[in-house]
């Protein structure tokens, strides 16, 4: 066993939503996980680096020393060498208005400055966690994430941006799923998204949606 997050040290506090990725031959493994950080609803955003079974010291990705995002989903790839990472997060403000960052690791250090994807969302708890896939060579990345494009009911989508670099520059959004005013867009309403990708970098995208006519059912769909 490896040590990689030291023990909370406030009443409340907690290690949630532990995220793994790794490079072909398993030499290289990142972990991310969202650590609350005191008994108010902050945390933030920690990633450890496993070289040949031997764990760097945790790291707070730089720019994050707090944010409303428990328990959202973390997405994390590692380059097929195990030479570079990147990490992509939702953080959200006092108003729970999400917005979507991205880290890229590399020569031993984490990015100083975060990418924003996208800036902070029209309304509260309008944005969820992303899903994250890489190319074989790790070269070509994708993420996306469910949002709102009004604050207004309904108008849900689901938001992509790609790299072909790496993870250092990245494209413009763009609106992969989208759902007008009859959408039942909640907090719960496309707050699932998967993504795979294959070994030239297209994508296959699983996601859940709450069905505008039955609260209580979710629906599943996928769009290649």
């Amino acid at each position: 066993n490896v040590l990689l997050g030291s023990a909370p040290t406030a009443t409340n506090n907690a290690h949630d939503n532990v995220t793994i990725s790794g490079s072909t031959d398993g030499s290289v493994v990142a972990v991310a996980w969202s650590r609350t950080t005191s008994v108010t609803p902050t945390s933030d955003l920690r990633v450890a680096i496993i070289t040949n079974g031997v764990a760097a010291p945790e790291t707070t990705v730089v720019g994050l020393a707090s944010h409303n995002a428990q328990g959202a989903p973390i997405g994390l790839t590692v380059a097929p060498d195990g030479s570079t990472a990147n990490v992509v997060w939702l953080v959200k403000n006092a108003s729970a208005q999400g917005a979507m960052l991205a880290s890229r690791y590399a020569s031993g250090l984490w990015s100083v400055t975060p990418t924003t994807l996208a800036a902070a969302a029209l309304a509260t708890n309008a944005t969820w966690g992303p899903s994250l896939a890489k190319s074989s060579n790790g070269q070509v990345l994708t993420s996306v994430w469910p949002t709102k494009t009004s604050a207004a009911p309904g108008y849900a989508q689901i938001a992509s941006k790609r790299s072909t670099d790496g993870g250092i520059t990245w494209s413009a959004s763009v609106s992969v799923i989208s759902q007008g005013a009859a959408a039942n867009f909640q907090a719960a309403s496309l707050e699932r998204v998967g993504l795979a990708a294959s070994s030239d970098g297209n994508t296959c995208l699983l996601y859940t949606s709450d069905a505008a006519d039955d609260l209580l059912c979710v629906d599943l769909g996928g769009r290649r």
